[in-house]
């Protein structure tokens, strides 16, 4: 998977099936290109989510498709769930108000 690409770290308690699931579901999301569940790991589930090329490089294209995969998530009722963008910032979805996302994703971005 190549391009702006983020991660979804599921908690523990997610089965492979989960993450299957909700790679599925994500893919409905505008702005996902592609999504692929990676269930290899014994500690969580993990889903790679591939967005439109060059998405995750302002906050202002970035923040909506974040925005859109964290009410799926919660949407979903999967808890414990965080994402990381390609510089290793870490969301915590549970509890990641608009205005948190919009600060960690603006501090993620490169200036422009």
């Amino acid at each position: 998977m190549a391009g702006d690409v983020f991660r979804i770290h599921l908690p523990e308690a997610a089965s492979p099936d989960d993450a299957a699931e909700l790679a599925s579901a994500l893919r409905d999301v505008d702005g996902v290109v592609e999504t692929a569940a990676d269930t290899r790991s014994l500690a969580a589930a993990l889903v790679l989510v591939q967005v439109v090329g060059g998405a995750l490089a302002d906050v202002s294209t970035a923040l909506p498709v974040v925005q859109k995969v964290v009410a799926l998530i919660r949407g979903k009722g999967v808890t414990g769930a965080k994402i990381e963008l390609p510089d290793g910032t870490k969301i915590a979805v549970d509890s990641a108000s608009i205005d948190e996302l919009e600060r960690l994703i603006g501090a993620a971005t490169p200036r422009r």
